[in-house]
């Protein structure tokens, strides 16, 4: 039986997200002849739920102070819990979910890394970590004795920023779990009758604030339209903005995963993926899946993934994503 530890970085931070989903979703469906291993957590991480009895880490969290706060302590004590796992020697293959490199100072054993994007080498203004996570990054990539990229863009990107070798990349896309929604979903809010879907992140590159504005010229003329968006609440900066654009009371956030999300998919008008950059898209995929119409960024590795099937826009043009008609994106 071969041990791979899946570690802790992550899901110290991450309540909802790809690279999270990922991880539970790779390590469900491993071959039974290896094992994954997860250390005891401290997380809010959505996804862990998904996780069969026997893969399921022993998970708590607390609710004092605010999230900022909370995951920086998670990531302390969790490191530790890393740190011992690793120590123990019982582990055969370190499959990091992030890029810092601290395994490498204490274990040999090897390293197998999937890269998801090259947001920060890209939009490193956009990002504050970005001075920490390049180099870090770097490192981790170069030490590995496989590296996993997500889609043939990602891998451009590895060739292009790092100098490897194709033969030391492997592209493998993600899959997905199939999505029908329920008839019923006792815990949802009613949702409105027309309305398109944004799901996950929300800040700097994933470019929500230039397609509020896009909606909001949309709804202007569109009195029945709404907009939902599938992940966290909206912050303050986030309620002032929409309120300046005068569709507070069209705009709604669910923290939805599981049936909640397949029924936001099922039920949408249009999936609408305005980001400036993914090494994936994994909601697209999600998206397909439930029969929702997709409208996706010109950009990066969305064409690849979304294919003939959707409606593709210039997302750093706010008239040209207002000028889409998503309805007819199916």
């Amino acid at each position: 039986m071969i041990r791979v530890l899946f570690d802790h970085q992550a899901f110290s931070w991450q309540q909802f997200g790809g690279i999270t989903r990922y991880i539970v979703e790779l390590a469900r469906h491993l071959p039974d002849d290896i094992s994954p291993v997860f250390p005891a957590m401290l997380s809010e991480n959505a996804y862990l739920d998904m996780l069969p009895g026997n893969m399921q880490p022993k998970v708590s969290s607390w609710n004092f102070a605010n999230y900022r706060v909370r995951k920086k302590l998670y990531e302390l004590i969790n490191s530790r819990r890393s740190r011992s796992i690793i120590n123990r020697g019982d582990i055969d293959i370190i499959h990091p979910t992030y890029y810092n490199p601290y395994y490498l100072r204490q274990s040999r054993r090897p390293s197998v890394i999937t890269v998801h994007d090259f947001t920060h080498e890209r939009f490193p203004d956009m990002l504050p970590d970005s001075r920490t996570v390049i180099p870090n990054k770097r490192r981790t990539v170069m030490a590995a004795g496989r590296i996993i990229a997500i889609s043939e863009s990602t891998k451009r990107d590895i060739m292009e920023f790092y100098g490897l070798p194709s033969e030391r990349i492997d592209v493998i896309y993600h899959g997905y779990t199939p999505m029908s929604a329920p008839a019923f979903v006792p815990d949802m809010p009613q949702l409105p009758h027309r309305y398109i879907l944004f799901v996950g992140e929300r800040g700097r590159y994933k470019n929500f604030d230039r397609f509020a504005r896009a909606f909001a010229a949309v709804a202007a003329g569109d009195t029945g339209l709404h907009l939902v968006c599938a992940g966290r609440t909206f912050s303050p900066d986030e309620q002032a903005m929409l309120h300046s654009l005068h569709i507070a009371d069209r705009v709604t956030a669910f923290r939805a995963y599981g049936d909640q999300l397949a029924t936001l998919y099922a039920r949408a008008i249009a999936f609408i993926f305005p980001s400036l950059y993914e090494g994936f898209g994994l909601p697209v995929l999600e998206a397909f899946s439930a029969h929702c119409p997709v409208g996706l960024s010109n950009t990066s590795s969305l064409p690849e993934v979304g294919g003939d099937g959707a409606l593709y826009f210039d997302p750093t043009s706010t008239d040209d994503i207002a000028a889409q008609d998503f309805e007819k994106a199916a």
